[in-house]
C-alpha cells in the first residue's frame, strides 16, 4: 500500500482537468512498479497515454504499456502500443527503443517482412544508435527465416565488423549457414573457422565444424574435411556425429577409396541410433562392397535397408541393387 496512489487517484477524480494529470499518472505507475504492480502500473501509463495524447510522457507511457503486452504475451496489443508509441516520440533514445521492440516482437511472431521494415527504419534513423548490432542481426534473421541468405549476409556483416559482444558469434554462423546455402564454399569456410577459433564455447560449435567440413569437402579439400568431421565425432554423440561420419564415408568415396568408406559407413551406420544416417549409410556401403566385389556384403547391407527401413526412398534402389546382384 502506498498512500501516494490514493492521494493522487483522489486529487484526479476531483480535478480531471489538472494541469499536472499527466505527471499524477506517472507517478501513480512508478508507485505501483515499486509496489511489483505490474497491471496496475500498465493501467495508469495506459490511461495518461489515452487521455493525455499530447503529454510529453506520453511516448514514454506507451513504450511501458508495450513492454507490459509484451510480459503478458499479448503481441498484438504490444504491437499497437510500440506503433502509437513512435507516432508520439520525439527524444532519439526512446525512438530507438521503440523501433527496436516494435520489430522484436514482430520478429517473435514471425511477421518477418514487417519486422525487417521496422528494423531497416531503426537503422537508417540511427546509423550510430546503441542498438545498431542488436537491430543488424534481427533484420538478417528476418531475412534467413525467408530463406533470403544473399539478403540476409549484409547485415550480419555489420554485427561481424561492430563485434557486437551479444551477437557476434551467432552472425558468424549464420554467415556460414547463408554462404553454404548460396555454395559459396570459400566464403562458408572462412566464417567457421573464424568462428570456431574465436568462439570455442560456442553453443553450435559441432554444428559450425561440420559446417567446416562441409565446406572443405566441396572444395575438394578431402583430408581437412575429414579431420574436421572427426572432430566433431570425438565432441558429440548427437545426429551431428552420425552425419559427420557419413561425410567422412563420402570423401574417401569421393578419393576413390572404397575400402576406407566402407569403415566410415559402417560406424555411422552400427554407432549411431539415428535411422536417416542408418539407412543412408548401409546403403552407401552396400554401393561400395559391390565396388570391391564383396557380393556377401553388399547384400546383407541392401537387405538392411528393405527389412528395417521399407519406406524409406533408399529402399526401392536397394531392391534395384539387390536384383542385380549375382
Amino acid at each position: 500500500f502506498d498512500p501516494s496512489i490514493v492521494t493522487l487517484t483522489q486529487l484526479l477524480t476531483a480535478k480531471p482537468d489538472y494541469s499536472d494529470a499527466d505527471k499524477c499518472y506517472y507517478e501513480i505507475a512508478f508507485a505501483n512498479l515499486e509496489l511489483k504492480k505490474e497491471k496496475e502500473a500498465a493501467d495508469a501509463f495506459r490511461s495518461l497515454a489515452t487521455k493525455l495524447p499530447n503529454s510529453l510522457l506520453a511516448a514514454e507511457s506507451l513504450f511501458r504499456v508495450g513492454e507490459f503486452n509484451e510480459t503478458q504475451k499479448q503481441p498484438t496489443e504490444a504491437i499497437a502500443a510500440f506503433t502509437a508509441g513512435l507516432t508520439a516520440a520525439k527524444t532519439p533514445e526512446l525512438r530507438e527503443r521503440l523501433h527496436y521492440k516494435l520489430g522484436w516482437v514482430q520478429h517473435e511472431q514471425k511477421q518477418f517482412p514487417a519486422a525487417l521494415t521496422t528494423f531497416q527504419n531503426q537503422l537508417k534513423e540511427f546509423p550510430q544508435g546503441t542498438l545498431v548490432g542488436d537491430a543488424s542481426f534481427l533484420a538478417g534473421e528476418c531475412q534467413f527465416r525467408q530463406d533470403k541468405f544473399a539478403e540476409a549476409l549484409p547485415f550480419y556483416a555489420v554485427v561481424i565488423a561492430a563485434k557486437s559482444e551479444r551477437f557476434h558469434a551467432k552472425a558468424l554462423y549464420r554467415s556460414g549457414t547463408c554462404a553454404t546455402q548460396l555454395k559459396q564454399w570459400p566464403q562458408a569456410q572462412q566464417h567457421f573457422t573464424v568462428l570456431i577459433q574465436a568462439f570455442p564455447q560456442f553453443e553450435q560449435l559441432h554444428e559450425a565444424r561440420f559446417g567446416l567440413g562441409f565446406a572443405q569437402q566441396n572444395q575438394n579439400q578431402f583430408d581437412a574435411a575429414k579431420a574436421a568431421y572427426l572432430q566433431v565425432t570425438k565432441e558429440t554423440r548427437t545426429e551431428t556425429a552420425a552425419k559427420a561420419r557419413f561425410m567422412m564415408g563420402q570423401c574417401a568415396l569421393a578419393a576413390k577409396n572404397n575400402a576406407e568408406a566402407t569403415e566410415h559407413f559402417l560406424e555411422a551406420a552400427f554407432g549411431y541410433p539415428y535411422e536417416e544416417w542408418q539407412c543412408q549409410s548401409h546403403f552407401e556401403a552396400a554401393k561400395c562392397f559391390i565396388e570391391l566385389k564383396d557380393t556377401e556384403k553388399a547384400r546383407e547391407s541392401l537387405e538392411t535397408v528393405t527389412k528395417r527401413f521399407p519406406n524409406h526412398v533408399r529402399a526401392k534402389d536397394a531392391t534395384t541393387l539387390l536384383a542385380g546382384l549375382k
